[in-house]
């Protein structure tokens, strides 16, 4: 279905509003929104934020942002909510990349049942590195909970892994099963990194391509193997896509190629990427906004007030366009198209 725009707005958690490069990481869980972003300028460290109402306008309906101690990162963190195996609790799990050099992955926990601020101690996820920023989807199959996880190599490495965490029930805790070999390779490369999203029994990797390849590309993993990489026909980006599940519907927005910071979306269907609802567009733009990085983007969803129909889409958020570091969002609105 097509998306209808409102205008752009500044996302300010807080009153604090820079995010210096990264762009913030989004994600919604228990009818709450979170946010997690770098900080600006020399500030690596990690900020978090959640809504505290149903409208993420302004200042006032998200939580005052607070760190996550001995968290630090170059690049735009990942964060996902589940509910843990053992206690049934709701927790965010947060992953990054180290600072500067850093290519180590680390993660982090926070139970959120209790609006608590305290993170678990960060860990490194054994084995994994990598140059940008990572990616994070919780499967919802049958079998279990299951999160995903998926980033390109260190350095100059341009291959695409994935990685699981899931409830060890034999050792009571939470584990990442990760090993850089051939069966851990999604199909494709990015000098990026790739977006994930479970939509549909599947998980959905997309990403920019490698060196000059500015196309979009993905990827679906059944449970047994990842399927040939496939092109979002007429696309292009020079960061990546970000991919998010909405009332049936997955839905992609990036940034546009080198020399367009102009933002972008299109919508899964029967016959893959496009197009667009009965629009017949394969991409469409997304008028008034412009972003250096682009998008993250995460279902919305309004409580309804008295006789109030309750509205749902895509949120939004991003950092400006090249030097403005502010983090501004906008809400897509589900048509009927």
């Amino acid at each position: 279905m097509a998306l209808s725009f409102e205008s752009q707005q500044l996302l300010a958690p807080g009153g604090i509003n820079d995010t210096r490069d990264t762009g913030p990481a989004l994600a919604g869980y228990c009818n709450v929104l979170y946010a997690a972003w770098r900080g600006s300028g020399t500030d690596s460290s990690i900020w978090f934020s959640r809504t505290i109402d149903t409208a993420p306008g302004n200042s006032s309906t998200w939580d005052t942002p607070f760190q996550i101690h001995g968290a630090a990162t170059s690049h735009r963190p990942a964060i996902v909510g589940f509910v843990s195996g053992d206690s049934k609790l709701p927790y965010i799990l947060a992953i990054w990349k180290g600072k500067d050099d850093d290519q180590r992955l680390f993660y982090a926990l926070l139970d959120v049942s209790t609006a608590g601020t305290s993170w678990t101690t960060p860990e490194v996820i054994p084995n994994g590195a990598t140059s940008a920023g990572p990616s994070l989807t919780l499967s919802t199959a049958i079998s279990g909970q299951i999160i995903y996880g998926a980033w390109k190599g260190e350095g100059t490495d341009e291959r695409l892994f994935w990685s699981t965490f899931y409830w060890n029930p034999f050792s009571g805790g939470w584990t990442w099963d990760f090993t850089p070999d051939e069966y851990h390779t999604i199909p494709g490369a990015s000098s990026m990194g790739p977006s994930l999203q479970y939509y549909l029994g599947l998980v959905f990797a997309a990403w920019r391509g490698r060196d000059l390849d500015e196309g979009i590309w993905y990827s679906t993993y059944d449970g047994k193997s990842w399927h040939a990489q496939q092109n979002i026909p007429g696309t292009a980006s020079s960061y990546g896509p970000s991919l998010a599940e909405v009332r049936g519907r997955l839905y992609a927005a990036w940034k546009g190629k080198s020399g367009d910071q102009s933002m972008w979306y299109t919508v899964y269907g029967q016959n893959g990427f496009g197009p667009i609802g009965t629009t017949g567009k394969t991409q469409d733009i997304i008028q008034g906004t412009a972003s250096s990085i682009g998008p993250a983007l995460v279902w919305w969803s309004s409580v309804p007030v008295g006789g109030e129909v309750p509205a749902d889409g895509v949120l939004l958020a991003w950092k400006g366009i090249e030097s403005d570091t502010r983090m501004w969002f906008t809400l897509g609105i589900i048509g009927s198209t």
